[in-house]
């Protein structure tokens, strides 16, 4: 069995994101991992491991139901790939009757801060602000250390000023945000 890293997480979220943002064209997605030796969840005779992709994907299944909101937020670096320019930020929004999920993904080297405009959704207030992190892009989840590589709880990295979701992002990090319809 493969353990995924955290670089692995950051490549999972952004094509979570690249899903959502598609789901006009892609109707059906498959998770092979779910049935492949590289499986978010792992057993052994001591438990249970949860690999650093099974997170975002427990976010993306549990909150990211409703309806795919088209961003274009992202300005800023960009690298080549072979499909074009690509942004070294990665994002999809999900909205619906009773909150606004907003996933980021920073594969930037650097913090960076982004803002994002959310015209028509007026009165929002934080409910949570989860991170993925590591300063080592190969630190993994292991049976010896399950909690090296987890979500945490951020305070104070985002803002909402009138219609403008304001989000501080720390260098090469997955970042799940959820906000409150009122």
């Amino acid at each position: 069995e493969e353990n995924q890293s955290m670089k692995d997480c950051l490549v999972f979220a952004g094509l979570l994101d690249s899903l959502i943002n598609n789901c006009d064209v892609v109707k059906v997605a498959c998770l092979a991992q779910l049935i492949n030796v590289i499986a978010p969840i792992m057993t052994n005779d001591d438990g249970v491991l949860l690999n650093t992709i099974w997170y975002p994907y427990l976010n993306y299944c549990t909150y990211c139901r409703g309806t795919a909101l088209k961003s274009f937020m992202i300005e800023g670096e960009t690298f080549p790939s072979r499909y074009g320019e690509a942004s070294y930020l990665s994002n999809s929004i999900i909205y619906n009757d009773k909150e606004i999920v907003v996933s980021l993904t920073n594969y930037l080297k650097e913090d960076t801060e982004v803002s994002i405009e959310l015209s028509g959704f007026e009165g929002l207030s934080i409910i949570s602000h989860l991170e993925m992190r590591d300063d080592d892009l190969n630190a993994r989840n292991t049976f010896k250390d399950p909690l090296r590589v987890i979500p945490h709880e951020l305070k104070n990295a985002i803002s909402i000023n009138g219609n403008f979701l304001n989000v501080k992002l720390n260098k090469l990090s997955y970042n799940f945000i959820r906000l409150k319809r009122n």
